[in-house]
């Protein structure tokens, strides 16, 4: 393959005529190799620089004989006129000039990100797609560690969902449109590319694309790409890196496997802390009983009924909410006993002896649940997020204050009860 000196169009041997702008090629008498583009005897069959077979037999001078005589000029045009359309329907023009190069993975990505972020004509060589394929799966990858992490830390896992839709959305389009380039170096229409929609299916085209070796020479889609190896001068006259060496994508997948494994991590960490353990069918509750302890110091023993029921999330949820709107309701009918026996006996440690946790309310009107969300739960914990509006009678004034937390419920001998809550005054007024 050589190029054409007037507009450094790649072309054939025995192409008499530029496919992009027409000019008329001199012969030559030597090969240039596909590989690393150093000149080639006529009589080698492979590359004495890079040992590349040498299969495309070069034109020379000897054996042509051109002739230039009036008598058969119009034909001669009508040839040349026929075979320009051809070439030109059959094989477009390299339209950017990063094309013919060998890139490395950074700059290869850079290149197809931003030149060609929603390029669909064209090719795109194994090399290329590879390349753009695995930095995309890297940032993919820090971006979904990244959202894991924040997850954890404010315990939303909408987070993650967040970080998949932004990344589907920036790379939606380059992805698409090298997918389609891809196809096309293959010489299959660019529509193939939808595949990659389709599930399962896609996978298996990911991989064809990914494996299967494209067209050497111009195809009906272009000429093709990535195939010249950058030496230093062309790094230079470029402002680009040399070409990929072998051990970039090793480097590349180690950081890719590490990344993995830190989000494995991730989700082994936040699978521990909120495990959810499934209560079996049909589970029999042995006859159990609780012991209320009311301000008087008498202890109250209340059985419990042997029973058969299938626990699902939805029943303990709602059991737990039903306990935790009983409190606040006990609280505003000033039955302390009742809503005291139902924190645990560590919370109750946290708020002090039943009369000191007693004369905190002695001013509070009434206190209203405002909203609860649940951010955890499992058969023996829920954790919620609430809003609490309570009105107190300070020095004859009405005042109203909000307050935002979280409060953890646990199940204690077959009872949900408080085991822990934290809160903070976010607004206050007087009426």
């Amino acid at each position: 393959m050589r190029r054409c000196p007037s507009c450094n169009a790649l072309l054939l041997e025995n192409t008499t005529y530029c496919g992009n702008c027409g000019l008329k090629q001199e012969l030559i008498d030597e090969k240039i190799c596909i590989k690393c583009n150093n000149s080639i005897p006529v009589d080698s069959k492979f590359c004495p620089h890079c040992g590349t077979a040498a299969t495309i037999k070069a034109e020379s001078k000897e054996n042509i004989h051109i002739d230039t005589t009036e008598s058969i000029e119009p034909t001669t045009r009508q040839q040349v006129n026929s075979e320009k359309i051809s070439t030109s329907n059959q094989t477009p023009i390299i339209t950017y000039e990063l094309d013919p190069y060998i890139l490395s993975a950074i700059d290869n990505f850079k290149f197809s990100f931003t030149k060609k972020y929603a390029e669909f004509n064209g090719r795109a060589s194994r090399g290329e797609y590879c390349r753009y394929i695995l930095i995309e799966t890297l940032i993919f990858v820090l971006m979904l560690a990244i959202s894991l992490f924040i997850s954890y830390i404010s315990k939303k896992p909408e987070y993650v969902l967040w970080g998949v839709f932004l990344h589907s959305i920036v790379f939606f389009l380059p992805t698409l449109a090298i997918s389609t380039r891809r196809a096309h170096d293959l010489n299959n229409p660019g529509w193939t590319s939808l595949i990659l929609f389709i599930p399962y299916i896609n996978i298996l085209y990911t991989f064809y694309l990914l494996l299967k070796k494209g067209d050497i020479a111009p195809n009906n889609y272009g000429f093709p790409t990535s195939f010249e190896i950058i030496t230093p001068k062309i790094s230079e006259e470029k402002d680009i890196k040399l070409s990929q060496t072998s051990d970039s994508p090793i480097k590349f997948t180690s950081t890719i496997v590490v990344l993995i494994g830190i989000i494995i991590a991730a989700f082994v960490s936040i699978d521990s802390n909120n495990s959810h353990t499934n209560a079996s069918k049909n589970k029999v509750t042995p006859t159990t009983s609780t012991s209320t302890q009311n301000p008087k110091g008498n202890v109250t023993q209340v059985p419990q009924a042997t029973q058969t029921s299938v626990t699902t999330e939805k029943d303990y949820i709602e059991q737990s909410t039903k306990a935790l709107k009983s409190y606040y309701d006990k609280l505003n009918q000033k039955n302390f006993s009742g809503a005291y026996a139902l924190l645990s006996e560590q919370h109750r440690a946290n708020v002090g002896y039943y009369d000191k946790w007693k004369n905190g309310y002695n001013t509070t009107l009434n206190i209203k649940l405002a909203s609860i969300k649940v951010l955890s739960s499992n058969p023996n914990q829920v954790i919620y997020e609430y809003q609490l509006h309570a009105r107190d009678l300070i020095n004859g004034k009405i005042k109203n204050q909000i307050f935002t937390g979280n409060v953890t419920m646990t199940k204690e001998n077959a009872t949900w009860v408080i085991k822990d809550q934290d809160g903070k005054l976010i607004s206050s007024y007087f009426e």
